[in-house]
């Protein structure tokens, strides 16, 4: 995307742990000269925007908002299976704050989620549903009530698999090889 101009710059949003692997692989596997079009970010950086915590810097996802609506800005979350909680401020954040033209890229380690209903967060960066987490959850599984709350009881329904149709997945198994 980028040798083709089809992108400005990459934003990568890893743990706080990978961010050091990340910055060695792009010295490693990517042409210098797009060295300084891709940046990396703790993803905690996300959960800091809407804090009431005051930090010294703004994270890059705020300045390069209008780019990353653009779809000029490729965003890359490593360990994305880490954004299953619909609760959460940088799960929010993000979700309300893509558009259908944000180009993104989401790495996960562990290929199988627990369950459709924690595909709720990549449902709704896709567009594919437009209900809240509750919504989403009473319409699309079957529930009872239960002492302590509502409680999934059955997650494989008729309109369970229509959903799953609309999103496309496509696994990619990357090995590193030693020579």
């Amino acid at each position: 995307l980028l040798s083709k101009n089809l992108i400005d710059d990459v934003l990568v949003y890893a743990p706080a742990s990978l961010c050091t692997n990340w910055k060695h692989e792009i010295k490693i596997h990517v042409y210098e000269e797009y060295h300084q079009k891709i940046f990396i970010e703790s993803q905690a950086a996300l959960s800091l925007i809407n804090s009431t915590r005051k930090t010294k810097t703004i994270a890059l996802y705020l300045e390069k908002m209008e780019s990353i609506l653009a779809g000029r800005t490729l965003l890359i979350f490593d360990e994305f299976h880490l954004f299953k909680n619909p609760e959460s401020k940088r799960s929010n954040f993000l979700v309300k704050s893509v558009s259908d033209k944000t180009r993104m890229l989401l790495l996960t380690g562990t290929p199988n989620p627990k369950g459709i209903l924690e595909l709720y967060i990549p449902f709704k960066l896709f567009g594919i549903i437009a209900e809240n987490f509750y919504a989403y959850r009473n319409k699309y599984f079957k529930t009872e009530q239960t002492q302590f709350g509502i409680k999934v009881i059955d997650e494989f329904t008729a309109l369970t698999n229509n959903l799953m149709s609309k999103f496309k997945i496509v696994p990619v198994q990357v090995t590193k090889r030693v020579l």
